[in-house]
Formats: C-alpha cells, sequence, structure tokens
C-alpha cells in the first residue's frame, strides 16, 4: 500500500503545478519588467563593491538611453554585388573502405628542418638500440638535422618495446613462439651520411 502512495504522489503533485500553467505563462511573459535571473555570489560581491565606489555609474548604467536607442533604430545595414552562385558538390561514388594509416594519422608529405616524423624516429631509436657506439645521438642529430640535446633526451628515455619470454611459456606454447619469432622483424639500418672534407675538395680543384 506505501508504494502505490509513494507511485501517485508524484502524479498528484505534478498535476497541481500544471493546473492553468497556459494562462500563466502568458500573464507572466506580458510582464513589462521581467525578474532578473539570480547573481552568483561572486560576481553579487563585484557588483555591490562598484555601486558604492561608483554610485554615479551604478545608476547611470540602469537608466535608458534614448538617443543610443534612436541611433539604433536608424542604423540599416545594405548589402552590394552579387551572390555567388553555390554549387553542390557530388557525394563520392566510391563505397572502398579507406585503410587507416600505419601511425594512426597521415604523413605530411614535406618535413621543415629541425622536424621529424614518427616513422623516422623509430628508424633512429632502432639504430641507436642495435649499435649504439655507431649511431650516437651526435650522429643522429647531424643526419636528420635536430638539436642534439633533444635527440640525446630521446635516446635516454624512449625505447622500443620488448617481448621476453620464460623458458616455462616457451615449453607450453611452442607454436605461439614460433609465430612470433616469425613476425619479428630486424630493425633497419640506414648509414650515415659521411661529411665531406671540403679542405681536401679545395686543393683538388686548386691542382
Amino acid at each position: 500500500m506505501g508504494n502505490r502512495i509513494s507511485e501517485l504522489l508524484p502524479t498528484v503533485t505534478r498535476s497541481f503545478k500544471n493546473y492553468n500553467i497556459e494562462n500563466r505563462s502568458h500573464r507572466f511573459i506580458q510582464k513589462d519588467k521581467l525578474p532578473a535571473a539570480p547573481r552568483h555570489d561572486s560576481t553579487a560581491d563585484i557588483l555591490e563593491k562598484f555601486s558604492k565606489e561608483h554610485p554615479e555609474l551604478y545608476e547611470a548604467q540602469k537608466a535608458k538611453d534614448n538617443v543610443l536607442d534612436e541611433r539604433l533604430k536608424t542604423l540599416q545595414i545594405d548589402s552590394t554585388g552579387k551572390n555567388q552562385d553555390i554549387v553542390a558538390k557530388k557525394l563520392p561514388e566510391s563505397r572502398k573502405e579507406t585503410e587507416d594509416p600505419e601511425f594512426g594519422f597521415d604523413e605530411p608529405a614535406s618535413i621543415p628542418e629541425g622536424k621529424v616524423t614518427l616513422r623516422k624516429t623509430l628508424e633512429f631509436i632502432l639504430n641507436h638500440q642495435k649499435y649504439p657506439e655507431e649511431y650516437t645521438s651526435e650522429q643522429v642529430a647531424k643526419e636528420y638535422k635536430l638539436d642534439p640535446v633533444q635527440v640525446k633526451h630521446v635516446l635516454k628515455h624512449f625505447q622500443t618495446f620488448e617481448l621476453h619470454v620464460s623458458n616455462e611459456f616457451k615449453k607450453r606454447n611452442e607454436k605461439a613462439v614460433k609465430y612470433l619469432s616469425s613476425q619479428r622483424q630486424e630493425p633497419t639500418v640506414y648509414k650515415l651520411a659521411e661529411s665531406t672534407d671540403l679542405s681536401k675538395d679545395k686543393k683538388t680543384a686548386n691542382k
């Protein structure tokens, strides 16, 4: 019985709230001055402080400026020129799904100096992991025209993931281990360009 009463109570109270709601709404809208929305406490404090420090400005902003109101009525905006014809573009007819890029986004066609793509970053990180003595931070920075300090930090704090499998797992999952071994790819190593000695070229040219 109690549950039934609790279910009927919202219905009864809603009926009282909605009684003659249309007429009450019209009377409220037709009022000359509607009540202002409640202000936040911080806003009310600022306005109270402003009214005490500048009472003349606070009272002036309440009054209607008839001069500005008349100027606003005379304001008129005219458009000149012809509107450009709107050409509706056809929807693409190909329904083939586009493949997702390898790294999640399209790589830019041109890279400004001092920048490097994610693909190139992985390349020199892999090369440094495999041949740290040959691919030092200074050589990588010179090859890719990057900041040596930033390259040093990247090689220090970033590495590629490596999968380490225990001997027990290898015994229990021989097929999985063989599959992972077949899918493993060795890092692509790119030889850094050797710096040319301009002094030797000049001597050869002079001879």
